[in-house]
């Protein structure tokens, strides 16, 4: 276990003041005398450690380890989160971000050349963006050049955010022509995606003049007949023929005797019929009537049709007219 020891300034066993104007302070491992911690001297400030927390350049730190300065780290930086100041009020020259150069990015993979396990790391070479992005690149101290990798990836999201939008919108601009590359290995073919989505219907365009007439059709079926018109007026009835003489009555059955009430009694004989009359002659056949109008508009106006078996005829009621049609034997 090593000890913590004081060099150069007062001290106590729970708080450690450094500001001491003749000489640098530092806190070194007793086992090794390995300076683990060095606090320089600052003339407006200080630093403070306790046993919990340490202050560099600060006097009244709030965290564990705070610091007012810049820090380097020659290896990882481990933490849960890392989380960079973006209030407001503490910025300036405030505005949207805008695609300021046509030049690609290059991404690359390498490995740190200190780093004995050979862990493949991504990123940028900070020579080849320098040009184009000289904010994004920092040199330190022993003139190491170091990229901001969180303004970097910041600039490149918004930047692809905006031709995203851009494509969505005009179909995409076109940027200029970049330098031609070497042409690469051809890559296997894509899978094909799914077919677009139909354009828009254009304007109709201009009409033409008018074609050459056509050879004439074939004549179409004939329609069906109409239904059989409405049968003329009635002839004038021709004379009528002598009545034949009557036959004699038959002789009347006595009449019975009336039964108790209620039950009818048995009708009487009938006589017998007397000799049918010789058939007068026929009349002459009438004048054709005119050619009625077209049967299937009036067949709806038939309110009836029955046959008079007196006259031997069939009667239709059309319209409340009665028309008698003479049955030829």
């Amino acid at each position: 276990m090593p000890i913590i020891r004081q060099t150069g300034g007062a001290s106590d066993d729970s708080q450690h003041p450094f500001n001491d104007s003749e000489s640098n302070s530092s806190i070194t491992d007793n086992t090794s005398s390995r300076t683990i911690l060095r606090l320089n001297e600052v003339s407006d400030g200080g630093s403070w450690i306790s046993e919990d927390i340490v202050g560099i350049n600060n006097t009244t730190p709030d965290y564990t380890l705070d610091v007012n300065g810049d820090g380097r780290f020659i290896g990882d930086l481990r933490c849960l989160s890392l989380i960079q100041t973006s209030q407001s009020n503490k910025k300036k020259l405030i505005s949207d971000i805008t695609k300021t150069t046509s030049k690609k990015i290059e991404f690359k993979e390498y490995v740190y050349k200190s780093d004995s396990g050979n862990r493949k790391r991504y990123g940028v070479l900070a020579e080849e963006i320098e040009a184009d992005y000289p904010e994004l690149v920092h040199i330190d101290a022993d003139g190491v050049k170091g990229v901001n990798y969180i303004d970097l990836l910041v600039k490149r999201v918004s930047e692809l955010e905006k031709e995203l939008e851009d494509i969505s919108l005009i179909g995409g601009l076109k940027g200029e022509d970049g330098v031609d590359g070497v042409k690469g290995d051809q890559g296997s073919q894509g899978v094909k995606g799914d077919a677009g989505s139909n354009g828009l219907t254009g304007a109709q365009g201009i009409q033409g003049e008018a074609g050459v007439k056509g050879d004439t059709g074939a004549q179409g079926e004939a329609g069906l007949n109409g239904g059989q018109g409405i049968t003329g007026p009635k002839g004038d009835k021709g004379d009528a023929g002598e009545n034949g003489s009557q036959g004699e009555a038959g002789i009347k059955g006595d009449t019975g005797a009336q039964g108790v009430q209620g039950i009818k009694g048995d009708a009487g004989d009938r006589g017998p019929q007397g000799t049918k009359g010789d058939t007068g002659l026929t009349g002459d056949r009438g004048p054709q009537g005119a050619r009625g109008s077209d049967g299937n508009n009036h067949l709806n106006n038939i309110s009836s049709i029955y046959f008079d078996e007196k006259r031997n005829q069939l009667v239709v009621e059309i319209n409340r007219e009665k028309y008698h049609l003479i049955l030829d034997k």
